[in-house]
C-alpha cells in the first residue's frame, strides 16, 4: 500500500537550494531542491535524477525505501543541475505528486505533513 503525497518546490526551496553542488567555502553544499522541499518530514531522504530514496537507521543496518520521480520532476532536476544559483532562483516552481510506501508513512507524524508548506497529502 502506498499514500499519495504532492512535493511543492516554491521560490523559497530555489532560494534554499541555490548553491547545491557549487562550492561554497571548502566545499559544495548538498541539498538540492527536492530535497529541501522533502527534509522537514523526511530528514534522512536522498534525492537522485530518478527517485527518492528514504533511509532509517534500523540497527545494525539501514533500510532504504524508494519512491520513483515522475518525468517532470526528472526534467526538472536536470535543468537544475545545469542552471547557475542565479538562474535556479528565477526557475518555475514545480508541484507533483509521488507514491509513499505506507512503511515510511508509518514512520512519521502525520500531523507534520499538514504544517509543511512543501508537502500536502493527496
Amino acid at each position: 500500500m502506498s499514500t499519495k503525497l504532492k512535493i511543492k518546490v516554491t521560490k523559497d526551496v530555489l532560494e534554499k537550494s541555490k548553491w547545491c553542488g557549487i562550492a561554497q567555502g571548502t566545499k559544495p553544499t548538498t541539498n538540492c531542491a527536492i530535497a529541501v522541499a522533502i527534509r522537514d518530514i523526511f530528514p534522512k531522504a536522498i534525492v537522485n535524477n530518478t527517485e527518492i530514496i528514504y533511509k532509517y537507521a534500523i540497527s545494525p543496518e539501514d533500510i532504504s525505501i524508494k519512491s520513483e520521480l515522475p518525468e517532470d520532476a526528472r526534467v526538472f532536476i536536470s535543468i537544475f543541475d545545469k542552471s547557475s544559483s542565479d538562474e535556479r532562483v528565477a526557475m518555475r516552481e514545480l508541484e507533483f505528486e509521488i507514491e509513499v510506501p505506507d512503511e515510511v508513512i508509518d514512520g512519521i507524524d502525520i500531523e507534520d505533513i499538514k504544517k509543511c508548506a512543501t508537502l500536502e497529502l493527496v
